[in-house]
């Protein structure tokens, strides 16, 4: 991960009512990043760590030191997704194998390899000391990792093809997203069947991330098949507004003190989109990628974006006003470091 520019576009705009960046703050080299739509690569902690994937490695980037470091490499297949816990001390590692390994990234070491799936992982996510992961058989396991017998639940039939999108909000409603066209919304960790399932999109969702501060608001995003945004309330099931990006949508964060969207996206133009919520009217769009943008990670203060992409580089985008604390919504934040302190 070498840096390749540093402090560009930080553009003064003096009458700009809304100043977007027209090109990246800083821009990273990211060799052997898998151009896969499925993937996730990066994930930011809320310690203001990256962990990223290329291929069967993981690096992390310390944004503050601007150190990287060498996490681990697999014997064999590859890095398919990455979720941090919400204290930010150890990381969840999907493989193309379907294993799950979860390090302590302060000793560097594998807590835990959990395997219960018979495909790759395409999804990942905490909420406490439940991790979800979705997988190629169509499942979505809930693993309590405090436990040596971890696999406390298993949905299957609901989903019919790769879970390759997932997302806890704080009080635990998790939203699956699969290669089924289908999202489905489940209340609580222990639910065995859908509250909810929306199935208005025309190809895989991937893309799907809960509004920080509406707690049922559910944005989504679909495949090259779809390339449509939309807004759902996922208490009720209802699609309160949708947009045409014109283009597959591979990633979307929120922006809290503007209100607003960004959504990632691949061919033909790979840019980034900026909406205004809750109208779902396209702001600006930000270039610079050549390749197809795998995923995006947002800072711990909601600040600054990183988009993974096909183009093997992350590009760092100052797009939003920093949270006072870090007022990014997660579902695990009040999870104490000591989760897996009971692993054996």
């Amino acid at each position: 991960l070498l840096v390749l520019v540093g402090q560009a576009g930080r553009e003064p705009r003096a009458a700009a009512a809304r100043a977007v960046p027209q090109a990246p703050m800083k821009v990273l080299d990211a060799p052997g990043i898998v151009d896969d739509f499925y993937s996730h690569p990066i994930d930011w902690s809320s310690n203001n760590v990256i962990a990223v994937a290329l291929s069967e490695m993981v690096f992390l980037f310390d944004t503050a030191s601007g150190q990287t470091e060498k996490l681990l490499a697999l014997p064999s297949g590859n890095i398919t997704t990455l979720r941090w816990t919400g204290e930010g001390a150890y990381v969840s590692v999907g493989t193309s194998t379907g294993e799950v390994q979860i390090w302590d990234v302060a000793a560097q070491r594998q807590l835990r390899s959990l395997r219960s799936h018979s495909g790759r992982i395409g999804a990942l996510a905490w909420h406490q000391h439940v991790l979800s992961s979705g997988s190629a058989d169509a499942e979505i396991h809930q693993h309590d990792v405090r436990m040596r017998e971890h696999l406390m639940l298993r949905r299957a039939g609901v989903h019919t093809d790769l879970v390759c999108g997932m997302d806890y909000n704080a009080e635990g409603l998790l939203a699956s997203g699969g290669n089924d066209n289908s999202v489905c919304i489940w209340e609580n960790p222990g639910s065995t069947a859908p509250l909810h399932t929306l199935t208005e999109h025309c190809a895989a969702v991937k893309a799907l991330k809960w509004c920080p501060w509406q707690r049922s608001v559910l944005a989504t995003g679909g495949g090259s098949a779809d390339r449509q945004v939309m807004v759902w309330n996922a208490a009720s099931g209802r699609l309160l507004m949708s947009a045409d990006a014109e283009s597959q949508v591979t990633g979307i964060v929120w922006g809290v003190q503007e209100k607003e969207l960004l959504t990632a996206h691949g061919y033909s133009r790979n840019q980034l989109s900026l909406w205004k919520y809750p109208s779902l009217v396209k702001a600006a769009d930000l270039e610079g990628h050549t390749g197809r943008i795998l995923g995006l990670a947002q800072s711990p203060d909601s600040s600054l974006v990183c988009s993974s992409s096909a183009d093997e580089t992350l590009r760092f985008w100052q797009v939003f006003s920093p949270c006072s604390g870090n007022s990014r919504q997660s579902s695990d934040k009040a999870a104490p470091r000591s989760i897996l302190k009971t692993i054996r």
